[in-house]
């Protein structure tokens, strides 16, 4: 979900680019970016009817979690809010109690095996002090009182806007961190403990009791990548005869590589 439209913003220098930081190395909205809802159509009841799966019949597949019992489901949301809500569009808001009560649907429902709630804004902790379902884990940038605050700003852009959030910046600082280094810590245990108030001007706030393990124990990849085994199957896969095609007195069948997806164990 996208509620501004940045990229096509007539006071953006950079046409169909976002970028995080003003060496304008990584455009965060590329070609291989989707946004399945945008603008106006970013609204607390699309909000929940994602999470809850309560979609009007012909809801595109791009346009759903599909998710079952065995999904790690990650939320990362970042705006304006304050104590108990987050503004959508500057017209309404998402309070703690629509969260939770979300959640405990999803729960309910069979939507998630385990639940990583991230946000970034102003008392971000206090949108988390409502949930009771099982198996999530919250974090949030600032605790109910707090402020959040932005970072860096590109003066090229002549715009007077910072491009990143203090604590998205120090998150993505600790993701960037992990590549080529296979023996730093993964866990979301250590991520949390990566966070320094010093630099965020606020105090991370964190929900981990209803987890029911150690977020030591959780590698970071559980929510926020993976990496898939892929079996390859090169058995025949039978056709209707009007998809084989004949070249003199042999018959070319078609094949189909089967792939199976399997979730790590």
């Amino acid at each position: 979900m996208l509620a501004d439209q940045m990229p096509c913003n007539a006071r953006n220098c950079f046409p169909g680019k976002v970028f995080d930081s003003n060496t304008h190395t990584t455009n965060l909205y590329g070609d291989d970016v989707e946004v399945d809802y945008r603008g106006a159509e970013v609204t607390v009841a699309n909000f929940i009817k994602v999470l809850t799966g309560r979609h009007e019949p012909g809801t595109p597949a791009s346009r759903r979690l599909d998710s079952d019992e065995d999904s790690n489901v990650f939320v990362f949301m970042t705006g304006h809010g304050g104590d108990g809500f987050l503004k959508f569009q500057d017209a309404e808001e998402l309070s703690s109690h629509d969260i939770a009560q979300a959640v405990q649907e999803m729960h309910v429902k069979g939507r998630y095996n385990e639940l990583f709630y991230m946000v970034d804004t102003c008392q971000a902790g206090s949108l988390a002090t409502q949930l009771y379902s099982p198996n999530v884990v919250t974090i949030g940038s600032a605790r109910t009182g707090e402020n959040s605050y932005a970072y860096h700003t590109d003066f090229e852009l002549q715009v007077g806007l910072s491009l990143i959030d203090r604590f998205t910046y120090a998150t993505l600082d600790y993701m960037q961190s992990m590549q080529g280094h296979k023996d730093k810590p993964t866990t979301l245990g250590h991520l949390f403990d990566s966070y320094d108030s010093q630099m965020l001007y606020s105090n991370p706030d964190s929900r981990t009791e209803l987890l029911g393990r150690s977020i030591y124990e959780i590698p970071i990849t559980d929510f926020l990548g993976s990496v898939l085994q892929i079996q390859l199957s090169r058995d025949e896969y039978p056709q209707p005869n009007d998809h084989f095609t004949t070249t003199g007195k042999h018959a070319t069948t078609l094949y189909a590589h089967l792939y199976r997806l399997e979730r790590p164990t």
